[in-house]
């Protein structure tokens, strides 16, 4: 059995160029199809979304 494990700063979903893109990052997450994935620095809001954390769960399946 393999098992995919990933651990990922996502610096409060804010990427290189400045924008604030919790999308972003859920479509990397995806992309990444881990079974683990440790999250650091993950705001509680964002721009539009009441609940950062949990919007990656909607959108990833977890």
């Amino acid at each position: 059995m393999l098992l995919r494990v990933a651990t990922y700063n996502i610096r409060r979903a804010v990427g290189r160029d400045g924008r604030q893109s919790p999308e972003r990052i859920a479509r990397v997450l995806r992309e990444l199809q881990a079974d683990v994935v440790a999250l650091q620095e993950v705001a509680y809001r964002a721009e539009g979304i009441e609940d950062v954390l949990g919007y990656f769960a909607a959108q990833t399946g977890a």
